[in-house]
């Protein structure tokens, strides 16, 4: 590997934990209901952190003519670390900005499941420090994949029941899809980078 400054490696790892932060805000709304505009500016200010990240990554990536990886494989993985976090946040925000007045159950499903999706992601991402454990940092990208699946059950599952059981108005099943969908977005870029870090392993393992 060349240009192995171990800086790159702890700012992509400070993206995924900020990822992982925002998650547990987001699945925090599910339990503490009661105090879901708190955490959403606690969320907003992760986003804001996580913006840094990527900024200073951006910059280093371009300053750097040694570099970890392929630039434009670092300049998207970045990308899509902070993608997690925006989604999340947008989620959270739009729980508090049409003030519904509570969860529906799918949602504190998908929520754990965000978080544990994103501490995958967190765990897959420090492999970039060590690409020879070939088979671990495999089992631990098939991980993310599969809790990807699962949470499209769920996302599938929600959407049913707003639409098919006839409790919920048009109104509250605009607002509910809105919050479900950047929920699965955040998981889906998960899955993204995952996809990255495998293609990150084939070049350079």
């Amino acid at each position: 590997m060349f240009g192995h400054d171990p800086l790159f490696f702890d700012l992509y790892e400070s993206q995924a934990d900020a990822a992982v932060r925002s998650a547990r805000q987001l699945a925090l709304i599910g339990s503490d209901f009661n105090n879901a505009v708190q955490h959403a500016s606690r969320a907003n200010e992760i986003e804001k952190e996580a913006d840094e990240y990527t900024h200073k990554l951006a910059n280093l990536v371009d300053a750097r003519f040694m570099t970890p990886f392929d630039k434009d494989d670092m300049r998207r993985l970045a990308i899509l670390l902070d993608d997690i976090t925006d989604h999340i946040e947008a989620s959270i925000a739009r729980v508090t900005l049409y003030n519904i007045p509570g969860v529906i159950p799918e949602y504190s499903e998908i929520a754990a499941l965000t978080v544990a999706t994103t501490d995958a992601t967190l765990v897959a991402v420090k492999t970039l420090r060590n690409l020879k454990n070939v088979e671990e940092n495999r089992n631990l990208l098939i991980r993310v994949h599969e809790l990807e699946n699962q949470s499209d059950v769920i996302y599938r599952n929600a959407l049913g029941r707003l639409f098919n059981d006839g409790t919920f108005s048009a109104l509250e099943i605009m607002k509910w899809k809105e919050v479900l969908d950047k929920v699965e977005l955040a998981i889906d870029t998960c899955e993204d980078v995952a996809d990255i870090l495998e293609g990150i392993s084939v070049k350079y393992a």
